[in-house]
């Protein structure tokens, strides 16, 4: 049988199609679900014995028409805003990135040096060489260069083998004065030291044994302290018997010249004048004999 439902106030009444006196409540929903059973040729008592599937039935009822739609416009409507909110992080997190990569950069560049053209121009207004309008003023920066360039090269070259040394004169420990250019046709191992550095007194022993077998071959030792006292110097060495030629630079010009950064340093000066070993640092017994022969002979 078919029917059709209204709404009275708080109760749900039910309306045969051969004008039927309403049922209320309960009674209306049992005759809607007869009604559809029948219509499927299933028996009532099927869902007496389970009401819930007469509750889940009439989802194509009139009144539940429309509500997947609502529904529907709702999940989209919270999946826009989620979108949305997603985007603004995004979009925030993007733009801190790109403000600290610009920051990053400014301050690299504050970092960087000059740039070739601007070295070049500091360079010439530090040497006097700046380029002006008239001539004259060219002529004068030409020659404030040429200066320049003649106080460098009256600079001493750096000690390095095949070349000449630096030439010194110091007053040694016992008053004389030696001079280093006089002293060429000898052999001559230079020596900088201090008593106060532990690997010069630990080489020194093994310095003593080597000057003691050549020395009758001409060999000199001059043993340059660096910046100490004269007095503590004559003591140390008295103390241990070392006899070879000791001077004391005390203002550290001879070191500057041969442009020692550390001690002990050894330079092997032959008969000719020119250096043919350098040695920076300790120097064993075995590397000592090796040296000693380009400068003495077997």
């Amino acid at each position: 049988m078919e029917g059709r439902d209204a709404q009275d106030g708080s109760r749900t009444l039910r309306y045969s199609t051969l004008d039927e006196a309403p049922v209320e409540g309960a009674a209306a929903t049992a005759s809607a679900s007869t009604a559809t059973q029948g219509e499927r040729g299933e028996h009532p008592s099927a869902y007496h014995a389970n009401p819930h599937a007469v509750l889940e039935e009439p989802l194509e009822h009139p009144a539940y028409m429309g509500r997947g739609d609502k529904c529907s416009k709702r999940v989209r409507a919270d999946s826009i805003d989620i979108m949305r909110t997603w985007s603004g992080i995004i979009a925030g997190g993007l733009l801190g990135i790109f403000i600290v990569l610009v920051a990053f950069q400014l301050l690299q560049a504050q970092r960087q040096p000059l740039q070739p053209a601007q070295q070049g121009v500091e360079g010439a207004a530090t040497s006097g060489n700046v380029p002006t309008a008239n001539s004259t003023g060219t002529q004068e920066g030409n020659l404030g260069g040429n200066a320049q360039a003649e106080k460098s090269s009256a600079l001493p070259a750096a000690p390095r083998v095949d070349r000449y040394p630096p030439d010194f004169a110091l007053q040694t420990i016992d008053g004389e004065v030696i001079k280093l250019s006089e002293l060429r046709g000898k052999p001559v191992w230079i020596n900088f030291w201090a008593t106060w550095c532990p690997p010069c007194r630990a080489e020194m022993p093994e310095m003593k044994q080597k000057y003691a077998k050549l020395k009758a071959q001409g060999l000199v030792i001059i043993g340059v302290d660096v910046g100490e006292d004269t007095e503590i110097v004559n003591q140390f060495v008295t103390s241990k018997g070392f006899d070879w030629t000791f001077v004391v630079d005390d203002t550290n010009a001879i070191s500057q010249q041969y442009l020692v950064s550390g001690i002990p340093a050894h330079f092997f000066v032959g008969r000719d004048g020119l250096i043919k070993a350098v040695q920076l640092g300790g120097i064993p017994g075995n590397m000592m004999d090796r040296h000693l022969a380009t400068i003495v002979g077997p």
